[in-house]
């Protein structure tokens, strides 16, 4: 009943703001490094901008910015800032690149050319490039249009010709995902294969099963649906409500469940067969290795 608590949750849910839609852009598959590295950017400024609209004091302001920047710097990389370097959407905005930016792509390109120099040399050179517009196919109407810069895969691949060896590199880091989907989806196949009944399995055959489900559900994806390219964009997160998006999560993960269930079923029932058969045919042999005549 006490008014300044409700004035303190509402002050709560305001901050978080910024936090849940770096969380919730985290957490769907499709978004990739360089809008991760963006997202952590402006919600260090959103929280500035939050915390002069409202009553707050600046030094816990600043202990929930320095808490949410420890927390975030704990999982980058580098090749989380040469994303959002190789991203177009950033770099036609004019995004001036800082001595933390820059360290991090000098890392990346170091360690993907490997000690190549040619190589090393070769993208700095297209970098340039690229930061400066240097070339004709950057500088089309068409490689400006927001509609096609926010999709950087398909940009890069459309526009990248001049620069093959960088549109290389961008498609592969770009390309690099941020969700643990997968790594869930993993885990709910070994609790679907390492059941009650099943305890005594070996860690090698349970990681081999695994593999096995794994590959041959994504190859029964690919003949199905055939491979779609998914990249999430910073206004599908805008415009999604949040219990939208968690029907969505839901939904996926009931289907993947039932898909899992059921191919896993088939696979068992596979392997059931051949053990089957496999020892029929080990009752036809003797100890010599000769087979014995049945009649």
């Amino acid at each position: 009943m006490n008014a300044s608590f409700w004035t303190d949750v509402k002050m709560i849910v305001t901050l978080c703001k910024p936090i849940l839609r770096l969380l919730g852009l985290a957490d769907r598959n499709g978004a990739m490094m360089g809008l991760i590295y963006a997202c952590i950017r402006d919600m260090s400024k959103e929280i500035d901008n939050i915390g002069q609209m409202i009553d707050i004091d600046p030094i816990k302001l600043d202990e929930i910015k320095i808490c949410c920047t420890h927390k975030f710097s704990m999982i980058q990389s580098p090749l989380h800032a040469t994303t959002f370097v190789l991203h177009q959407q950033w770099t036609s905005n004019g995004q001036d690149i800082n001595h933390e930016l820059n360290s991090a792509w000098m890392t990346t390109i170091t360690r993907y050319a490997n000690g190549i120099d040619a190589l090393e040399n070769a993208l700095l050179d297209e970098f340039y490039v690229y930061r400066e517009h240097a070339s004709d196919m950057f500088c089309i109407p068409r490689a400006k249009d927001y509609d096609r810069v926010k999709y950087p895969i398909k940009w890069w691949k459309t526009f990248g010709t001049a620069t093959p060896n960088l549109a290389k590199l961008a498609i592969r880091v770009l390309s690099q995902g941020t969700s643990a989907s997968s790594c869930e989806r993993n885990w709910s196949t070994f609790s679907l294969i390492h059941t009650k009944r099943r305890n005594r399995l070996s860690p090698n055959h349970v990681e081999k099963l695994v593999f096995l489900h794994t590959n041959l559900r994504l190859l029964k994806k690919i003949k199905e649906r055939r491979y779609c390219l998914l990249e999430i964009t910073m206004e599908m997160i805008d415009n999604e409500e949040d219990e939208e998006r968690l029907l969505i999560l839901q939904k996926e993960q009931e289907s993947i469940q039932i898909e899992e269930t059921n191919d896993l079923n088939s696979m068992i029932a596979y392997l059931q067969d051949n053990s089957e058969v496999e020892e029929e045919d080990y009752d036809n042999v003797d100890m010599d290795g000769h087979e014995t005549n049945c009649d």
